[in-house]
């Protein structure tokens, strides 16, 4: 066994690990890890995964990262991935139908007190039947339920609505056999849920991303719908928060 291997096996074994052990806690699959340990790199599908692969399991055993890359034949290793792009809120809408509907209840009030007090002032020939009608329509108003409100309310929590959605859709995509379903929004231990049951060998990177939580999963790679390989590797970014 060459000496990386080696020494990534005697971590291990030294902290009373098993390899099963290391999949469950890293996310990493079983036989990549055994690779790592064989210094097999034609196991992995690209040089990308050695080193994402090999920086996580470093850290996991409590090893210097920077002095396992270095003992990696450079040329089985591609560059550093260039950060990926911030994600942008959508703006809060300052407009809100709640607001929109308490204003015309208040201006119906407004109008009947109004009247009631004119007609209150106008002597013994004032008909207070108009005023009352008046008052009496708009507190019909302010009782009544808003159908646009109901019908174009406030949105509820963006990433929950969101999560929801893909969630549902996920799970229809599932349906279609080697197809990748959609996990972005997803918490971690539901996207790897998913990924176990239809077989799919998957890695997890995390990256600081302070406008996803922590633990969600915003990006990944293949695209949602692919239809996959049988020997297709899932990738999912998560955010490690801010």
């Amino acid at each position: 066994m060459a000496e990386l291997g080696r020494l990534l096996q005697q971590a291990r074994t030294t902290r009373g690990l098993s390899l099963e052990d290391a999949e469950h806690d890293t996310r990493i699959s079983k036989r990549y890890l055994e690779a790592l340990e064989r210094e097999d790199f034609a196991a992995f599908p690209a040089p990308f995964y050695t080193r994402a692969f090999l920086r996580t399991y470093g850290q996991y055993l409590g090893l210097d990262v920077a002095e396992l890359l270095r003992s990696v034949p450079h040329d089985r290793l591609e560059p550093e991935v260039p950060p990926l792009p911030e994600l942008s809120r959508p703006p809060t809408p300052v407009f809100s139908v709640n607001w929109a509907v308490a204003g015309i209840v208040i201006l119906f009030l407004f109008a009947a007190g109004l009247l009631l007090y004119r007609s209150g002032s106008g002597g013994e020939d004032s008909t207070p039947a108009e005023p009352l009608a008046v008052a009496t329509t708009a507190a019909e108003v302010a009782e009544r339920p808003a159908p646009e409100l109901e019908a174009t309310g406030a949105p509820p929590s963006g990433q929950e609505a969101e999560a929801q959605a893909r969630l549902e859709r996920s799970m229809v995509a599932g349906a279609a056999t080697g197809t990748v379903p959609d996990f972005e929004g997803f918490d971690l231990d539901s996207a790897l849920t998913v990924l176990r049951e239809r077989g799919f060998d998957y890695v997890v990177v995390e990256v600081d991303n302070t406008d996803v939580p922590e633990g969600q999963i915003f990006d990944q790679n293949p695209a949602p719908g692919t239809e996959s390989e049988g020997d297709a590797v899932v990738t999912l970014v998560v955010s490690r928060g801010g």
